[in-house]
């Protein structure tokens, strides 16, 4: 049953469909004003039809869920003018307050004119500031979407596409500056390689693990080391027959440099996976795979940075898997069956 208002008249019942059975001849004004004074708010819309010949609001229809005033200031708040926001702010932060005032003591509080207030609520979906206050009103009382879940949705959600975003321009990137001549010099060299050492420092050694998981999956005679002597000792016994690929993130780490200068004296092939070309390491490199131009002012432990390196080592694993043949469907198998016996 609906509250009962200060003349001691039901407003009416509401069916289980949510429809006004009795109704009222409050005018509209009245309704409102009684609904936000209510200690009862109704978290609902009201629908008013005039109805002819009588110019009296009938207060009838159906009750539907109240839309949030919440929703539309964290949606809108940056489009508002200093003023605007000054009452949104308030509102945020003086919910229970707010309700309470009337539109003239929450202008004299916040110092602005009430137009600004109508005009505000106006801008955020309500007719004015008695629709608002109802909204507000009903949210305090169920709080379906309140701003701070709203704020940590909004948050996650861009946070969510950023970082997809991030990684889809560096796959884009990929495809615009890759140049198949150059994957195809690689492919060829590590084919006909003696032993092929995988070198990289802190991140960019992940980068150079995931490699070698792919590549001895091949079948292909590589290696690679997590301790720096042992990298030290990798590339200083490499030789002419040998294929050195380096792993660098950034192009600007002095440790990979140095590994680099070691492994060029030596003799071998040297294959550089990097994301930026124009760069100290890029330098030490016979073979350079790095998709961007500009090094970036991004620490190289950041995520989307490993994205085009993972991309071309998946390239080069399916080149070599065309070129190995039937051969690669063996290896295939091989793999297949020792994960297929180690399966719970």
């Amino acid at each position: 049953r609906l509250p009962i208002p200060p003349s001691g008249r039901a407003i009416g019942t509401i069916s289980e469909r949510g429809e006004v059975v009795n109704r009222s001849e409050m005018t509209m004004d009245q309704m409102f004003e009684f609904f936000t004074n209510s200690f009862f708010p109704i978290p609902c819309n009201i629908i008013w039809e005039r109805k002819k010949p009588s110019p009296r609001f009938i207060f009838h229809g159906i009750i539907r869920h109240m839309k949030s005033c919440l929703t539309p200031i964290s949606e809108k708040y940056d489009a508002l003018s200093y003023s605007e926001r000054l009452f949104a702010d308030f509102i945020i932060k003086n919910r229970e307050d707010a309700v309470q005032m009337s539109i003239a003591e929450l202008g004299n509080r916040l110092g602005i004119a009430q137009s600004t207030i109508v005009a505000t609520t106006k801008k955020l979906g309500f007719a004015g500031w008695k629709e608002f206050r109802i909204s507000l009103a009903a949210e305090l009382v169920n709080p379906i979407n309140t701003w701070e879940q709203k704020q940590a949705e909004q948050q996650e959600l861009k946070t969510c596409q950023q970082v997809i975003s991030s990684n889809i321009s560096f796959l884009q990137e990929i495809s615009r500056t890759i140049k198949a001549e150059e994957f195809e010099k690689v492919v060829e060299r590590m084919i006909c390689a003696k032993r092929i050492a995988l070198l990289g420092i802190g991140t960019s050694n992940v980068l150079a693990q995931e490699a070698f998981d792919s590549f001895f999956r091949l079948g292909l005679p590589v290696e690679v080391f997590c301790d720096w002597h042992h990298q030290q000792l990798c590339a200083s016994r490499l030789d002419k027959d040998c294929i050195a690929i380096f792993f660098s993130q950034s192009g600007v780490n002095k440790d990979i440099i140095f590994l680099a200068d070691r492994a060029k004296e030596c003799g071998c092939t040297m294959i550089g996976i990097s994301n930026f070309r124009n760069t100290p390491f890029s330098k030490f490199m016979d073979i350079l795979l790095a998709p961007l131009s500009a090094p970036s002012s991004y620490h190289d432990n950041h995520f989307a940075l490993r994205i085009p390196i993972l991309g071309i080592i998946e390239i080069l694993y399916y080149m070599i898997a065309e070129h190995m043949g039937s051969k690669y469907q063996k290896e295939l198998a091989l793999n297949f069956k020792i994960a297929k016996s180690s399966a719970v």
